[in-house]
C-alpha cells in the first residue's frame, strides 16, 4: 500500500490562496457561469434583426427571373434571385425601407415603405414588365493592328 506523506498535504494546504475558501462557490464554477451569461446575452442580441425574402417573376409568362438584382436602397445591403427567382436577405435592422429590383431587359420596381420587424420574415414578390432598350446612335467600332508587335519574338506567316 501506498503512504502519504503528511508533510506535502501540509505543504499543499498552505499554497491554497485563503481567499478562495472563504467563497460561497468553488473556483472552477465561475467560468461556467461566465460561459452561460455570454450564451444568455448572445441569443438575446440575435433577435434584434429581421429577414427580407421573396421571389421574382415575370409579369406576362409568370417564369421566374435569375439574375435580378434586389437592393435595399440607403442601405449597402443586398441580393441577387437564384434560378427560381428566391432571394433572401437576412440581418436587417427593424424599420422601413425602399427595396428595388433591377434587371437589364426589364423595368425597375421600387417597393416602399417594406416594414421589418425583430425576428420575422417579411416576404415580397416583384412582378417585372419586360421592356425593349431601343439604341438612337450607332455604334461604329475600327480596330486597327499594328504593322509591329512588340510582344511577338519571331517571325510569323499566315497562309491563307
Amino acid at each position: 500500500m501506498y503512504k502519504i506523506n503528511p508533510l506535502y498535504s501540509q505543504r499543499r494546504a498552505e499554497r491554497v490562496n485563503p481567499r478562495l475558501l472563504s467563497l460561497p462557490f468553488s473556483a472552477p464554477v465561475v467560468p461556467g457561469i461566465l460561459l452561460m451569461l455570454l450564451m444568455v446575452f448572445q441569443t438575446a442580441r440575435a433577435d434584434i434583426y429581421g429577414t427580407l425574402a421573396g421571389r421574382v417573376i415575370d409579369k406576362k409568362s409568370g417564369e421566374p427571373l435569375s439574375g435580378v438584382n434586389i437592393v435595399i436602397e440607403g442601405k449597402n445591403r443586398g441580393a441577387a434571385t437564384g434560378e427560381e427567382g428566391f432571394f433572401l436577405i437576412g440581418r436587417l435592422s427593424p424599420g422601413k425601407y425602399t427595396v428595388s429590383a433591377t434587371s437589364i431587359g426589364y423595368r425597375t420596381l421600387h417597393k416602399q415603405d417594406v416594414t421589418i420587424l425583430v425576428d420575422l420574415r417579411t416576404t415580397l414578390l416583384f412582378e417585372m414588365e419586360p421592356v425593349t432598350i431601343e439604341m438612337t446612335d450607332k455604334i461604329v467600332v475600327t480596330a486597327r493592328k499594328p504593322l509591329i508587335r512588340r510582344d511577338v519574338t519571331a517571325t510569323t506567316h499566315f497562309v491563307t
